[in-house]
């Protein structure tokens, strides 16, 4: 897992719950996410603004803004 010294905002594109990956339009890309530790009680639906915390592999680790 790689952590992002500076979060990057992104877009939820397919719905992101601590059971399944979602997707996220994230740094010029479409890109799978998943919630990252301090969000893993969190739902965050198509349409929602996020912070990109970091990735794990080819997924990227994300949380709600605010």
């Amino acid at each position: 897992m790689i952590l992002f010294k500076q979060p990057q905002q992104g877009m939820i594109e397919r719905d992101v719950t601590p059971q399944c990956q979602g997707r996220v339009r994230a740094l010029g890309s479409h890109w799978f996410a998943m919630l990252d530790a301090s969000a893993a009680s969190q739902c965050l639906e198509a349409g929602d603004t996020v912070m990109v915390t970091g990735r794990q592999g080819i997924v990227l680790l994300v949380r709600a803004t605010g």
